[in-house]
């Protein structure tokens, strides 16, 4: 039963008959779309002449019209019984959300010509399906001359954010679980910063009837306020002239245009109007609004905001020079780094944090201690762990899109054995190659196993494996 109050807010953000057909599609069926990973396409592409989109889903999927790489599925397929979802092939996102980062790559377009790192800030980042395309866009406009960091403030979350970066395997990416306020100690850092803020919930309502019945207007007034803290956090860390994304997967004003407004009338900036052509977009004052029985997706909103002012209102009262510390982890022996340079395509620096070898791309290293005050969770590459002196290879190193396949044996799996090794159980399978084999199905890796002559062990992470009965 639809809220007769949330039905007056939304009939006063967009109008009665608009509002009817928002209503009208909450009891129709969600929609169902996914994004390739273009590297990864590419290289299956390759390997395999025959594979087209229409062969791994047995349908025609349908493009979807801002997003490349980017298709509707008609049914919605069990993505974890499909290895190719674990090997990062493509990631399941609804279409709406993919609207926030095709403006991202509209004001990318500007720093193309950057000699410099273009630093980006997804504030709000989990579960990982807007930094994933913040990824993609970066790597194929500005190449290796980026570095993202992918934040999210909850700690679960944070951890399932770090599992979907690395099944992406972009090494040019920092993960931290930290409050906006925390960059306050970073000013006039970022040159992009993606807010896709925590709120209502309206565009859940299709998907979760709970979400429907739990929506209030003391509600909506608590994310109010929680979005214009957040921003006003946030803001120091963003340079002059910088751009900053608002956006949210709710359609009231009180969360979308009307905080747009507070933020240019408080904290300095100007609106980056939008021009596109598609038709069921709906423009407000100051953003875009896609709105479920418009588009096929649960809808967004999104605005863009350039900052124009140096002032910081919200920063720190006695803001001191950051006293940086020594990165956490260390460089490692030139041997060791030898020996893993063979490992992956490009030039990284090798160091080591935990149990753990990290790669960091040489070109981001310089950010990479810059912002070890953060604390990142997740960092580049995790390439390897050292095991009774040996070197034993990583799982997220068969994900990243710049790993070096002659490095290792490759034994190509079965579906029903790529299950088996993503369940994290030992395979009962020969090769003639001992000791480490990178595992493959349909030519993508999905991680290692030992060969130990009579069995292979699996290395698949404790954390990573499928809890779902693999045989119905």
């Amino acid at each position: 039963m639809i809220n007769s109050e949330f039905k007056r807010v939304l009939t006063e953000a967009v109008g009665e008959d608009n509002a009817l057909t928002v209503i009208n599609s909450f009891d129709t069926k969600p929609s169902v779309s996914i994004r390739f990973n273009h590297n990864k396409f590419e290289h299956l592409r390759q390997s395999n002449q025959s594979f087209d989109v229409n062969s791994l889903f047995g349908e025609s999927p349908a493009p979807i019209e801002w997003s490349k790489n980017a298709y509707f599925l008609e049914q919605r397929p069990v993505f974890t019984l499909d290895p190719l979802y674990h090997a990062g092939l493509y990631y399941p996102q609804d279409s709406s959300s993919m609207f926030v980062t095709h403006r991202f790559r509209s004001l990318l377009e500007s720093y193309k010509n950057s000699s410099d790192n273009v630093r980006i800030l997804d504030l709000c980042a989990a579960p990982g399906g807007k930094s994933t395309d913040i990824l993609s866009h970066c790597r194929e406009l500005l190449g290796d001359r980026f570095i993202l960091l992918s934040n999210e403030v909850i700690k679960s979350r944070a951890s399932l954010l770090a599992e979907n970066i690395a099944r992406w395997g972009d090494a040019n990416v920092l993960i931290t679980n930290t409050d906006a306020k925390t960059f306050q100690q970073y000013p006039s850092t970022f040159d992009i910063i993606l807010a896709d803020l925590p709120c209502s919930g309206e565009g859940m309502f299709r998907k979760n009837e709970k979400a429907q019945q739990e929506w209030s207007l003391a509600n909506v007034e608590l994310c109010r306020l929680r979005q214009r803290r957040i921003i006003a956090d946030v803001w120091p860390s963003l340079k002059e002239g910088a751009y900053l994304i608002y956006s949210t997967c709710t359609f009231n004003k009180m969360e979308n245009d009307d905080n747009v407004a507070w933020i240019l009338e408080n904290l300095g900036a100007e609106i980056v109007l939008s021009s596109h052509s598609y038709k069921d977009v709906i423009s407000t004052e100051y953003g875009d609004l896609l709105l479920p029985g418009f588009v096929a997706g649960e809808g967004q909103y999104c605005a863009i905001l350039r900052k124009t002012s140096s002032s910081n209102p919200a920063a720190m009262s006695n803001p001191a020079d950051i006293k940086y510390k020594k990165p956490v982890s260390l460089t490692i022996k030139k041997e060791e780094s030898q020996l893993l340079s063979r490992y992956l395509i490009g030039d990284y620096v090798f160091v080591e944090k935990s149990d753990l070898y990290l790669a960091i791309p040489e070109k981001i290293y310089a950010d990479y201690q810059y912002f070890s005050n953060l604390h990142p969770i997740y960092s580049g590459l995790a390439i390897a762990s050292m095991k009774a002196k040996e070197i034993i290879p990583y799982a997220d190193l068969a994900l990243s899109q710049a790993l070096n396949y002659s490095a290792f044996p490759i034994l190509e799996l079965s579906k029903d054995m790529a299950l088996r090794f993503l369940k994290r159980e030992a395979l009962p399978i020969s090769t003639p190659h001992k000791g480490i084999n990178l595992v493959s199905y349909n030519n993508m890796p999905l991680g290692f196993v030992k060969n130990i002559g009579s069995r292979c062990n699996n290395l698949l992470p404790q954390l990573r494996k499928i809890r779902m009965d693999i045989n119905n």
